[in-house]
């Protein structure tokens, strides 16, 4: 019998400062987490990440395509029911991943996430024009997808953010 999770990590190392970042995510994962395999894409680092094999079930290294053809690597690498994407700069809490599996119970839900709502940016673009959420939005650091579910590949045209959104946009316009 495999594993219940697959947990998908996009890393593109350019900075050696940025592997201390990453190891604090690595080790999270390990201590807070069980029942799962450990899939790395690293998209082209420029550092050095022979670490990396120390913590993955899987390294995948390529040269730098994006972080939604990152995505798509690690979930097709993925053997799990449940697949979480999840960056590399962030820490994970207890029990987080049978949390974002218990929305699965809803047979609607076709993504979980870390909730965010009524938020206001500053689009670097256009310093001078907030831009305020008031739908709920899923944010792309951490997000878990069920493969019987609504289970697409990401738009690989989108190389450095936004296909979190766009993905969150079909879902929601698949019903």
């Amino acid at each position: 019998m495999g594993v219940k999770y697959s947990i998908v990590m996009p890393v593109f190392l350019r900075e050696a400062k940025h592997k201390r970042v990453v190891l604090q995510t690595l080790d999270s994962i390990k201590n807070s987490s069980a029942d799962y395999e450990l899939i790395i894409i690293d998209d082209g680092s420029t550092s050095k990440t022979a670490f990396l094999d120390d913590y993955a079930d899987v390294v995948v290294r390529r040269k730098n395509k994006g972080i939604s053809a990152s995505w798509n690597d690690g979930m097709s690498k993925a053997t799990a029911e449940y697949v979480v994407i999840i960056n590399d700069d962030i820490t994970v809490p207890v029990m987080w991943l049978q949390e974002l599996s218990s929305a699965f119970n809803d047979a609607k839900v076709g993504v979980s996430a870390p909730q965010l709502g009524g938020m206001k940016v500053q689009p670097k673009r256009h310093p001078m024009t907030p831009v305020t959420y008031s739908h709920t939005f899923y944010p792309g650091y951490c997000f878990m997808l069920k493969k019987d579910r609504f289970y697409e590949p990401f738009d690989e045209q989108f190389k450095t953010s936004c296909g979190d959104v766009d993905y969150w946009h079909r879902i929601r316009d698949a019903g």
